[in-house]
C-alpha cells in the first residue's frame, strides 16, 4: 500500500490548487468558501505528511514545521470567521460596491448615482441604486433607464439578484 500515500497527496494537492485557481477568479464571497475550506484541507494534509516523514527519520525538527503549519491554519481560520461574519450580517464586500458603480456611471443618461446598497439575502446579492438621470422627464422615459441601468448591473456583475433603481431627487434643472 506505499502507492496509496503519494496518490492521496497528490489528489489533494490538485482539488486544493483547483478549488484555489476558482477562488480567485469568483466574484463572490459565497463561491470562495470551498477554495479556503480546500486550502485548508491542503495545509492540513502537508502537515500530516511532513509529520509523518518526520516521525518515520525520527527528525527534531518535524514539530516545529507542523507548529507553524498550524499557526497558519489558525490565521485562516480568523479570516474566515471574519468574511463569514459579514455575510451572516448580509454585508457585502466595500469592493464590490465600485463595480455596479462604475456600470452605473458609465451610461450616458445618468447623470449621477446619490445612493448604491448592496445586501446579501442567502445567497444572492440584491442591488439598489438611487439616481439621477440626465434625460428621463417621464415615467416611461425612466422606465427605459431601469432597463438600461439593471442590464448595465447585470453584466458588470453576473448571478445578481434583485436590482432596484429609483429616481433621487435632483437639485440639477
Amino acid at each position: 500500500m506505499t502507492w496509496a500515500r503519494p496518490t492521496i497527496t497528490s489528489t489533494v494537492t490538485t482539488i486544493t490548487i483547483t478549488n484555489i485557481r476558482r477562488e480567485s477568479r469568483a466574484r463572490s464571497t459565497d463561491s470562495s468558501f470551498p477554495g479556503i475550506h480546500a486550502r485548508t484541507d491542503g495545509l492540513i494534509s502537508l502537515a500530516v505528511v511532513i509529520g509523518v516523514i518526520g516521525v518515520w527519520l525520527d527528525l527534531p525538527w518535524a514539530d516545529p514545521v507542523i507548529g507553524v503549519i498550524s499557526l497558519a491554519i489558525f490565521v485562516l481560520l480568523i479570516t474566515t470567521a471574519k468574511d463569514i461574519g459579514q455575510r451572516l450580517l448580509d454585508g457585502a464586500d466595500p469592493q464590490l460596491t465600485e463595480t455596479p458603480e462604475d456600470a452605473i456611471r458609465g451610461l450616458p443618461t445618468v447623470f449621477d448615482v446619490t445612493e448604491l446598497r448592496l445586501r446579501w439575502n442567502g445567497h444572492r446579492l440584491n442591488v439598489h441604486a438611487n439616481i439621477i438621470a440626465t434625460d428621463a422627464e417621464t415615467v416611461d422615459d425612466f422606465k427605459v433607464l431601469q432597463r438600461t441601468v439593471e442590464t448595465s448591473i447585470r453584466d458588470a456583475l453576473p448571478g445578481v439578484g434583485d436590482v432596484i433603481v429609483t429616481p433621487a431627487p435632483s437639485a440639477v434643472p
